[in-house]
């Protein structure tokens, strides 16, 4: 068995999505961070993909941008990109006071 190691050499922004997120969350996860920010993350993504990844790692978390909602599902009925801020927290550290 051949074992390949990913580096940031090799253009993670060309690979599919599911390459990207793979080394998306073996950054993260090799970072230990307490809080996680990410911009121009896909509604969409957010939900079927990167939240579920991160809540088996431990993490729960929130997404903001737009205008809430009706704005992002406006642009996407538009056939934009409904990119949003992704916010996540280690929930052995922190728990949520209020989500706005």
């Amino acid at each position: 068995t051949t074992t390949t190691t990913t580096t940031t050499t090799q253009q993670p922004q060309k690979w599919s999505w599911e390459k990207r997120l793979e080394w998306i969350l073996e950054t993260i996860v090799h970072a230990n961070a307490d809080v996680v920010c990410l911009q121009e993350v896909e509604y969409e993504s957010y939900h079927t993909d990167l939240l579920p990844a991160m809540q088996r790692h431990g993490y729960e978390g929130v997404v903001q941008g737009g205008h809430g909602v009706r704005d992002i599902q406006r642009r996407k009925a538009k056939a934009e990109r409904a990119h949003v801020v992704a916010t996540f927290w280690k929930t052995s550290r922190f728990q949520p006071v209020a989500i706005i």
